[in-house]
């Protein structure tokens, strides 16, 4: 039995129309009103997390380059993208996550058998 809580965001590639939900008594319910993604474009991979203060905290992988970029909303408005690190461009990126814990992100990233593990602070 899952108990929560759950989120889902979704970005438009085409427009960068955001929208986000978290559950709420078992249903979806708005998270923050609709937003305009800072990073649009076609075969970006993005991987989100909340804080305490339900901030999204968001990874995202550019695979032209393999580049990981990082970016937040706080109160309301986008930070501007970080880059968080470039990964190896000759070996195709199996997965990225993304986890918010006390004042640090850590943003995970595998590529075949290599693992790369980095903190960024977000306060």
């Amino acid at each position: 039995n899952y108990r929560g809580p759950g989120m889902v965001v979704g970005t438009s590639e085409n427009t960068g129309d955001l929208s986000s939900y978290v559950t709420k008594d078992q249903r979806f319910a708005p998270l923050h009103p609709t937003l305009k993604d800072p990073l649009v474009g076609r075969g970006l991979s993005s991987r989100t997390s909340l804080d305490d203060d339900k901030n999204i905290h968001r990874v995202t992988l550019n695979p032209d380059g393999n580049h990981l970029i990082y970016t937040r909303l706080k109160d309301g408005k986008w930070s501007t993208p970080e880059p968080i690190c470039d990964l190896r461009a000759d070996i195709p990126v199996s997965g990225i996550d993304i986890v918010v814990a006390d004042d640090y992100a850590w943003v995970v990233a595998g590529q075949g058998q290599i693992m790369t593990i980095k903190r960024h602070k977000v306060k």
